[in-house]
């Protein structure tokens, strides 16, 4: 039997042509104030790396409620990515073990954080 392998995942975010030019830390500002107008009352952490072979941009949205992670989390960690990945372009091939992308994308929604014990 013949083995199928499906083609490599790949996209092309909306907004990357417009913005191929610009470095990640301003691709970071566009996407805080995007995030912003999605989610005006929630606290939120936009933070770039970079690092030897690429760089990450990390999107969290922080102090949650614990009924809003539960119940909401799941679809403000899409809306989140989505946002994101608008800019990103994605040629990867996992199963080649062969990644090429504009940037990594970490997105966490969280709930409030712990009192600091002293």
């Amino acid at each position: 039997m013949a083995r199928v392998f499906e083609q490599p995942r790949s996209f092309v975010g909306s907004r990357y042509e417009e913005t191929r030019t610009l470095d990640i830390r301003e691709i970071a500002k566009l996407v805080r104030a995007e995030v912003k107008a999605a989610f005006p009352d929630k606290k939120t952490s936009i933070r770039i790396e970079r690092y030897a072979g690429g760089q990450s941009l990390h999107v969290r949205m922080i102090d949650c409620d614990p009924a809003f992670v539960s119940a909401e989390g799941r679809s403000a960690r899409t809306e989140l990515n989505r946002i994101a990945q608008q800019y990103n372009f994605d040629f990867s091939d996992v199963e080649q073990d062969y990644f090429h992308v504009r940037f990594f994308v970490e997105v966490e929604v969280q709930g409030p954080r712990d009192p600091v014990s002293g």
